[in-house]
């Protein structure tokens, strides 16, 4: 029988990069979040960072556990093939500026 985690049932949108927002993330997510990791068209620089092997990031594959799926949602048709039930009432998480959330469509 499988313990039912303090956040399950919480969806958030994670748009940050390299460690504090991605680390968040994977927090939430062992707390039973859904992460959904939102990166730019040339994928989080935390990719490339440091030690790479089989062209990834060890810190990626580390920072990675636990999300979703990672889209960029520029791309509009990567976001109508999304299910509608993605997008609605998710929790943002995001080191971007007001300024950027009014680019992404999101914020107060």
């Amino acid at each position: 029988m499988s313990q039912s985690r303090p956040l399950e049932g919480l969806r958030v949108v994670e748009l940050g990069q390299l460690l504090a927002g991605p680390f968040a993330g994977t927090i939430l997510g062992y707390f039973g979040a859904e992460v959904i990791k939102v990166e730019p068209p040339t994928g989080d620089p935390i990719r490339q960072w440091r030690e790479v092997r089989n062209g990834m990031s060890l810190w990626y594959h580390s920072l990675a556990r636990n999300k979703k799926a990672s889209l960029w949602i520029s791309n509009q048709s990567a976001v109508a093939n999304w299910p509608s039930t993605y997008w609605q009432k998710p929790t943002l998480l995001s080191k971007t500026s007001d300024r950027g959330h009014g680019k992404l469509g999101v914020g107060a």
